[in-house]
């Protein structure tokens, strides 16, 4: 049993000319089923303030301009059969989200989301070791779904572009505007640099497909492709006494014009 007390402030401003500011809290309550398999409850209320949108950003996010509260009753399933929470290298979790925004508010659609990580180790004592993930979002809409509640595809889960920088997107003030569907699939060969052991030092090379797409909205600037995005590329592993920390080259090899790339990354923790 938990609360959490947030507030939370984003500046998009570089990726979608506005700023989100979220305060509010969470109550949450879990148990375990049978052998680590548990099942969460939650309930959520939270006030959503997108403001500081300039004059050029996309008519479609300056119409969304204010303040809104949202009211989330969450049920969560999870498999837990992970060697290690923060660093894994055996075994999978599998955690099935669903929410539905509206017994007050603002706002009201259902949102679900798939994530699965898997991790194979070749042998105890090789180093190699392969992570794959899965994941899925889904939103039924019954209201319109507004650009606070959309999903969004940051640099460290479709390594390769920006953060924002796959999706639906005005190519008219270049702001992404989100979308109500996305997948995704990661796979990367972890493999020793034959350092010590105690540097906490690794490579890994990795290929990344996914996409995002569907929002409200039609003009002949709002791109809102179905296309697969891929990327391919190698990185580094530090598992520092703070977390692991990662850097990536990437490569994307599918993507669309008016996508924003980025050739390196620098990640801090967990991305599962």
């Amino acid at each position: 049993v938990g609360i959490d007390i947030f507030n939370i402030r984003r500046n998009n401003k570089t990726y979608s000319g506005y700023k989100h500011n979220i305060i509010g809290f969470k109550l949450r309550s879990g148990y375990e089923i049978v052998d680590d398999f548990r099942h969460i409850s939650s309930y959520t209320l939270k006030r959503d303030k997108i403001h500081d949108i300039d004059n050029n950003t996309s008519l479609l996010i300056r119409e969304q301009e204010g303040k809104r509260t949202n009211s989330i009753i969450g049920q969560a399933f999870q498999y837990d059969k992970l060697n290690d929470r923060l660093n894994p290298t055996d075994g999978f979790r599998i955690r099935l989200d669903l929410d539905y925004y509206g017994l007050i508010g603002d706002s009201e659609h259902f949102q679900s989301e798939l994530k699965i990580a898997n991790f194979y180790r070749f042998t105890d004592s090789s180093g190699f070791f392969l992570g794959s993930f899965l994941e899925a979002g889904y939103i039924a809409s019954i209201k319109d779904v507004k650009i606070n509640d959309r999903f969004f595809l940051n640099g460290d889960r479709l390594r390769g572009f920006k953060n924002l920088g796959v999706g639906p997107r005005d190519t008219g003030t270049g702001d992404a505007l989100g979308g109500e569907i996305y997948y995704l699939a990661r796979n990367e060969l972890n493999f020793p640099l034959g350092l010590p052991d105690d540097l906490g030092l690794s490579g890994l090379v990795f290929v990344d497909v996914g996409t995002i797409y569907n929002t409200d909205g039609s003009s002949s600037s709002i791109k809102d492709e179905t296309s697969l995005r891929a990327t391919a590329g190698v990185g580094l592993t530090w598992i520092s006494p703070f977390g692991p920390v990662k850097v990536f080259f990437s490569k994307p090899f599918l993507k669309e014009n008016y996508d924003k790339k980025e050739i390196f990354r620098f990640s801090f923790g967990t991305t599962y």
